[in-house]
């Protein structure tokens, strides 16, 4: 395990969950856009928009790089167009929190970091039609600290990639298991976004 880090969601796949460590088969569809439940048990949804306003909340700027990088190069190249918001506000498309919550301090019930998630994105609002008006990603400080640049993106990767209505699929950086060096959308995943977008 020293030499490449594996993570999985394994039940709590639609949920858009990081956990450590096991396996789960692949999907040959990973949209899972369209209607969903909001909170803890939401299943994977696209947003209500093409337009994504992110807000970082409580984040530290490796974090906010790595998020951004997945914004600039993987999403802002497809049907979707991304920018930051200052504040937190109903055009807020994407609430992104960072904190240690394996200290006290869990969302969602889960075990987190180190003996279970390190990632979670969920929805919390829905519009008129089903869609998700606001998500929110959720990473673990205690493993994005001891992590690089390039496991920290393969991690906003994959979470922002759940915020955008994609379900677990390799061999991208939304793949089942994760390898923390994949930092990218395939084609497939890119597929879908324009598609839906």
């Amino acid at each position: 395990m020293h030499r490449t880090l594996w993570y999985v969601a394994a039940s709590l796949a639609l949920v858009g969950a990081l956990l450590i460590p096991g396996a789960a088969p692949a999907q040959a569809n990973n949209w899972g856009g369209g209607v969903s439940d909001t909170g803890c048990d939401s299943d994977i949804s696209r947003g209500d928009g093409a337009a994504y306003f992110f807000y970082y909340e409580g984040v530290n700027d490796p974090m906010r790089e790595a998020t951004n990088h997945i914004r600039n190069t993987e999403l802002d190249p497809t049907d979707i167009n991304t920018s930051v918001d200052n504040s937190s506000d109903e055009e807020t498309d994407v609430v992104v929190h960072q904190d240690n919550y394996g200290d006290g301090n869990a969302y969602c019930g889960y075990n987190w970091h180190p003996n279970g998630i390190i990632g979670l994105a969920t929805c919390r609002s829905q519009n008129a039609a089903n869609s998700c008006r606001r998500h929110d990603t959720w990473y673990d400080s205690s493993w994005t600290s001891a992590h690089g640049t390039a496991a920290q993106r393969a991690l906003a990767c994959h979470e922002t990639g759940h915020a955008v209505g994609l379900q677990h699929w390799g061999p991208d950086c939304l793949a089942d298991p994760i390898v923390t060096s994949q930092n990218s959308l395939d084609g497939h995943a890119v597929n879908h976004i324009n598609n839906n977008y």
